[in-house]
């Protein structure tokens, strides 16, 4: 099945519905959010996105 534009669009809404979410009441402090994104920086050229999600849900593994 190809990737059409409506799979484009309920993508890029889910990225705007994340967003938001990291702003709203329970969400991780700013701090949390800056040593994530710092470490994901120096990660990502290298690792790529996946390889880094799966790691971060490890960590939510954890948690549960």
């Amino acid at each position: 099945m190809p990737f059409t534009e409506a799979d484009k669009q309920a993508m890029d809404d889910a990225a705007i519905d994340a967003e938001n979410d990291l702003t709203s009441e329970g969400s991780p402090s700013d701090t949390s959010l800056m040593e994530v994104a710092t470490w994901w920086a120096k990660w990502f050229h290298t690792a790529g996105h996946r390889r880094l999600a799966r790691i971060l849900l490890q960590y939510k593994a954890k948690g549960e």
